[in-house]
């Protein structure tokens, strides 16, 4: 039986956020090797470096896994880093970004999913993914400002609640 995970976007501090997959069984959550890589400032090909040269730190199947995500192109087989795995993974990096990571993985549990579900509720999962799509993808300089200023307004909007 598969466990069906849900995307989430959780924001680390204003300037670091990072794209979680959770699930409501589990008190964890994966987070994809892009995605890892992007949080940490670095191309996805030095994790897999990371990871390969280091396999007797970073165990298959609790820090790091192999799942089928989808993905533009369909499911594809994707290393994913486990919320131990995060924790064990930002051990090699020694930037702000890194221990930000690293603390906020700690410091994950059930009840900080939900109460970001309480206030990212109205946002469904392909909104969020969207957004980032947009964020991360080819646009002006001038429509990448006007689209981060309304991220900045509906930010405000979520805290004020």
């Amino acid at each position: 039986m598969e466990t069906e995970l849900e995307l989430m976007i959780v924001e680390i501090d204003p300037t670091l956020t990072i794209r979680i997959h959770s699930s409501e069984d589990i008190n964890n959550f994966v987070v994809t090797n892009t995605d890892a890589a992007r949080a940490l400032k670095v191309d996805p090909g030095y994790l897999r470096n990371i990871k390969s040269n280091n396999l007797d730190v970073l165990k298959r199947d609790s820090d790091w896994i192999i799942f089928r995500m989808p993905t533009a192109g369909g499911y594809q087989l994707t290393t994913c880093w486990s919320r131990q795995g995060i924790i064990k993974l930002c051990d090699f990096f020694s930037h702000p970004e890194a221990r930000k990571l690293k603390q906020w993985a700690k410091d994950f549990t059930h009840a900080d999913r939900k109460r970001k579900e309480h206030h990212s509720g109205a946002l469904k999962d392909a909104q969020i993914e969207l957004l980032m799509r947009i964020v991360n993808g080819e646009m002006s300089e001038q429509t990448r400002k006007e689209v981060m200023k309304a991220f900045e307004t509906l930010r405000a909007i979520i805290n004020n609640n």
